[in-house]
């Protein structure tokens, strides 16, 4: 729908209310909780709906009873490492207790004109949850700022602005939720999840977790304008500006990036090279941390952009979208109306003419996207939250192909480089397998006193097979390579991974556990770490000797510890015919 982001994650969380909604107050009545909702809301408009949510959360949980009854029926599987199907459903009802879904009472949504008389429609929609004046509890609520303030970063959007956002997010109370719920599980596994996610975080980046989401906590700023280049062609400038209130997260960074070639790491800046020829002069990204906030720019030109103040907010289209609006909230969003006109001229001075075919199909595509723009403020109140949209569009507009023209117009826009993003996305892909490969190991080793299987490559993984630690086949094939799943036990042919086995969890956390077979990416490998972390670097190899000869360079392996790796490697070698 034409509907602004903001609104649109309000209205998934009013939807999901009208399934999982709240008691309402013993005091209120049905006609008591509409006409409060009414009259937060414009009647008279093109659209008004309002939804009391009385009776739908205990129909939810003679629902979920209903289940545990059925599945209480079905025999446990006697394994104790398989899943159990009881305590899936108590997870499921411990995230929805917990969710504060509960606490919404009722939700409304409206859309009005602004000015009846203009030709030009333009609509001020509203969406509100209305929770009573009870303090709600539940994560959703946890993470929401308490209290309304000025939107005091809209003086800093330079008047070529076509996006920017502004909110206050709290990753440090989320993960603390998260595991509080996981601790309320009745499941060893579920309640230790979160620990070793927090140790496997250590031993990768030697800093803590919660250091890292507590420093991150707070306001989030982002903008992106629009620009030209010397010789008149159209470009982008951007910032992201997120908390930093230590330099833990900038460490993080550069240890993540020292080697990366592209990456020149200084004292408190970060600057990435040119990545090649094709690469636009106006991007010249770099991170730095000021003042206790940590910056994500596209290049240097955005700071001298961002020294103009006032700017947007004093241009006759930001005063029309700011008509009516709050003048505090917990978070605003803006989309100007010049967006789609930015991207047929990126796409006009960019597309190669080789990609013509597809250049040709952008223009219909951004016509069927239409005006989509919007400034969209969300404010609390005593008695709920409510969504403030000034838009071209309704909520109800007819415009649910929206999503699928943007992506069809990005998708085109990348086109000429697309083989190489599908690459890239079947790296990330075999990167979570592995990943998935080291918890499974993770979990074997605490049930065998800190070992891991013996056996070398199939055989040691079909341990975590035979055992149900990890069962899925499709985690043992790479993405990027087409080998044959089969259920049950593993073999050469269906598996994409060697397996380094016999190492136990006190040794040397820089030892590899597994890495791609050498058909699996074209000069590249993954590669899982004893200490569970997964790393992937640029590498032309055809024998597994020669992963272990690289791995020692970078990591100066003790000689008994290298001389164990590189025997192992020589017998895969032979075993697999590598040469």
């Amino acid at each position: 729908m034409r509907i602004c982001l903001l609104t649109t994650v309000f209205a998934v969380f009013a939807v999901c209310a009208t399934a999982f909604s709240a008691k309402v107050e013993k005091q209120q009545s049905d006609e008591e909780v509409f006409n409060i909702v009414s009259a937060k809301l414009d009647k008279g408009g093109s659209y008004y709906t309002i939804q009391n949510n009385k009776y739908l959360f205990s129909s939810l949980k003679e629902g979920i009873q209903a289940i545990r009854v059925m599945l209480g029926s079905i025999p446990v599987p006697q394994n104790p490492n398989a899943v159990q199907p009881l305590l899936v459903l108590d997870a499921v009802e411990k995230i929805i207790n917990n969710s504060g879904i509960e606490e919404i009472l009722a939700c409304g949504m409206s859309s009005a004109l602004i000015d009846p008389k203009n030709k030009e429609a333009f609509f001020q929609n509203k969406t509100f949850l209305y929770h009573g004046n009870k303090k709600p509890k539940g994560f959703l609520w946890t993470l929401l700022p308490p209290a309304n303030q000025d939107l005091t970063d809209l003086k800093r959007l330079p008047a070529n602005t076509i996006f920017a956002f502004s909110a206050k997010l709290a990753p440090d109370k989320a993960w603390n939720i998260i595991k509080s719920i996981c601790n309320q599980i009745p499941s060893p596994q579920a309640k230790m999840l979160p620990m070793i996610a927090e140790m496997q975080f250590m031993k990768a980046h030697k800093v803590k977790l919660a250091e890292v989401l507590r420093s991150l906590s707070g306001s989030w700023f982002g903008v992106i304008v629009s620009t030209q280049t010397a010789d008149g062609k159209p470009a982008l400038q951007a910032m992201f500006e997120v908390p930093g209130k230590n330099d833990v997260v900038l460490k993080l960074l550069k240890e993540n990036l020292k080697r990366n070639p592209l990456a020149i790491i200084g004292k408190d800046k970060i600057s990435i090279k040119a990545g090649g020829k094709d690469q636009p002069e106006w991007i010249a990204p770099s991170i730095y941390l000021r003042d206790k906030k940590l910056y994500f720019i596209s290049s240097p030109a955005i700071l001298e952009t961002m020294k103009e103040t006032n700017g947007l907010v004093k241009t006759a289209e930001f005063k029309r979208y700011n008509q009516g609006m709050p003048k505090k909230g917990i978070a605003f969003l803006y989309q100007s109306p010049r967006i789609y006109t930015v991207i047929a001229e990126m796409i006009n001075a960019y597309t190669p003419p080789q990609a013509s075919k597809q250049k040709a199909m952008f223009t219909p595509m951004l016509a069927l996207m239409g005006d989509n723009s919007q400034f969209s403020v969300a404010t609390r109140l005593k008695d709920g939250v409510i969504v403030y949209s000034n838009s071209p569009t309704t909520m109800i507009s007819t415009g649910p192909m929206t999503p699928v023209a943007t992506t069809a117009i990005l998708a085109g826009m990348l086109l000429p480089a697309l083989n190489q993003a599908r690459e890239k996305a079947r790296r990330i892909s075999c990167t979570s397998n592995l990943k998935q490969i080291g918890l499974a190991l993770k979990q074997y080793g605490m049930d065998h006193k800190d070992n891991f299987p013996k056996a070398d490559n199939v055989a040691g993984l079909n341990e975590l097979v035979k055992n149900d630690y990890m069962i899925d086949p499709k985690v043992y094939n790479c993405p990027s390579v087409s080998n044959p799943q089969t259920r049950g036990t593993l073999k050469e042919a269906n598996s994409s991974y060697i397996y380094l086995g016999g190492f136990r969890e006190e040794f040397n956390s820089t030892l590899p556990l597994a890495f791609d077979k050498p058909a699996n990416h074209s000069g590249y490998i993954n590669v899982l770490f004893l200490d569970g972390h997964v790393r992937g670097f640029k590498l032309n190899y055809r024998t597994c000797q020669e992963v272990i000869l690289v791995l020692n360079k970078m990591n100066k392996y003790k000689p008994e510890e290298f001389n164990i790796l590189l025997q192992k490697a020589k017998k895969i070698d032979q075993e697999l015919n590598y040469r």
